[in-house]
């Protein structure tokens, strides 16, 4: 046998012995995490499952404050059509046929006038709703928004936990990479 040939079988060994070690140290690792999960410890922090459950808090509340925004306007867009059937019965009355015709002016203008005058304080009371409304509107976006921001935080939070917890588990390798950067690289290399 050759000198290269020794070379290369001994480089294959080294290289087989190294992937050897890779997989039994993640065989290690899964028996670990199956005894972890069937003892009932868990395998995230308290700060990580904390976490969790202040997201689920916060997309509680922006939920409910989506469906109280909601309920707010259907509750105006019944009481807007309410009125509207109220309001329908405006109509002047007829007039009716006389001796005068400056009589009948007369009844007409004065019908006129109270149908203006009763026009001006029903859009009076339907710009009032409005602004009402789109108070309301505006009020439920803000709220909706800030619970949407809150959310935010909470996922920024798990996602925090989350990478602390991944780079724990990083930090125990060999050093030069992933433990999956190197057991893909000995299985290519055979």
């Amino acid at each position: 046998m050759s000198n290269t040939a020794r070379a290369r079988q001994g480089e294959a060994k080294n290289e087989n012995d190294r992937a050897d070690a890779l997989w039994a140290e993640m065989q290690n690792t899964l028996a670990e995490v199956e005894l972890s999960a069937s003892s009932g410890s868990h395998v995230f922090s308290a700060a990580h499952a904390k976490a969790l459950e202040d997201l689920r808090t916060t997309q509680l509340a922006l939920a409910q404050a989506w469906a109280k925004s909601e309920a707010e306007e259907d509750n105006h867009y019944r009481e807007d059509t309410q009125a509207n059937i109220r309001s329908s019965g405006l109509q002047a009355s007829p007039s009716r046929p006389g001796k005068g015709t400056s009589s009948r002016n007369n009844s007409r203008e004065r019908n006129l006038e109270e149908e203006t005058e009763k026009d001006i304080q029903l859009a009076r009371k339907r710009r009032e709703a409005n602004d009402k409304y789109f108070k309301q509107v505006n009020n439920g976006v803000l709220e909706v928004v800030a619970k949407l921001e809150e959310v935010a935080n909470a996922m920024r939070q798990v996602e925090k936990e989350s990478r602390e917890i991944w780079s724990e588990g990083e930090s125990g390798g060999t050093g030069s990479g992933s433990a999956t950067e190197e057991t893909d690289s000995a299985l290519t290399n055979r």
